[in-house]
């Protein structure tokens, strides 16, 4: 198993970000909510972040948890010794 190297970025500035902001608690789902995934963005050069985001049946989401996970994995290694690496960080 090899991980898909991928990049691409997103235009998110600080006032798309405050408009945004929830008085929920964390880790709970607001009224109305009726589905959570999670899932885990890697930056192997420098943290994992993971997140839980409610969605309403409208589309509309709150992220209801988020942590960063330093990682920090030498980008310059084998692809073999940098596949193995990811691996570990991820078990």
């Amino acid at each position: 198993m090899s991980p898909v190297k991928n990049t691409y970025s997103i235009d998110i500035s600080p006032n798309k970000v405050l408009t945004k902001i929830s008085e929920h608690r964390e880790c709970e789902v607001p009224d109305g909510y009726l589905f959570v995934a999670g899932a885990i963005d890697l930056n192997t050069s420098y943290a994992a972040t993971a997140a839980l985001v409610a969605f309403k049946p409208d589309t509309t989401a709150t992220v209801i948890w988020h942590e960063t996970f330093p990682i920090n994995i030498d980008q310059k290694l084998p692809d073999a010794a940098y596949n193995a690496a990811v691996h570990g960080m991820l078990t």
